[in-house]
């Protein structure tokens, strides 16, 4: 038979188990531990993934330097020439927030990339939504024939 709550329980009080705000406040700690313990196993899980991943580049004889990286996801195979004129209008704006320009909002796209442009910011590769048929085609092309 399933146990079946006092009516002490279901009812707190101050005097029996705290008031409702101190419950509340202690599960709310306890959620809060529970989830830095999950982020640091996840933390210490990425460094390790991430030491694996290096040592095995460096076995392949290829250079390990995360100075400049933005994100751990791999660079595209398949990259056009850097244009800010290929880019989304959205794309074009998080370069701005990352380079901290200001008043974009107000600025369509031919204004957001002269402000790139005069501010230094390089141009990212053309993204693959970018390409015509014909010049993925003559991408693949050049990646297969190196």
């Amino acid at each position: 038979m399933a146990d079946i709550p006092d009516q002490a329980s279901l009812n707190p009080t101050k005097e029996s188990n705290g008031s409702l705000a101190d419950m509340f406040l202690a599960a709310n700690q306890e959620l809060a531990r529970s989830d830095a313990r999950l982020y640091r196993s996840i933390g210490e899980h990425l460094q390790r993934t991430r030491a694996i991943l290096d040592q095995e580049a460096r076995d392949d004889g290829q250079q390990v330097d995360h100075k400049n990286e933005d994100s751990i996801s791999p660079r595209p195979l398949l990259q056009g020439q850097p244009s800010f004129e290929k880019q989304l209008r959205a794309d074009l704006i998080y370069l701005c927030k990352k380079n901290g320009i200001r008043g974009y909002s107000r600025m369509n796209k031919k204004e957001i990339i002269a402000r790139l442009d005069s501010k230094g910011v390089v141009a990212p590769p053309t993204p693959l939504h970018a390409f015509s048929k014909a010049e993925l085609l003559s991408l693949i092309e050049d990646l297969v024939g190196e």
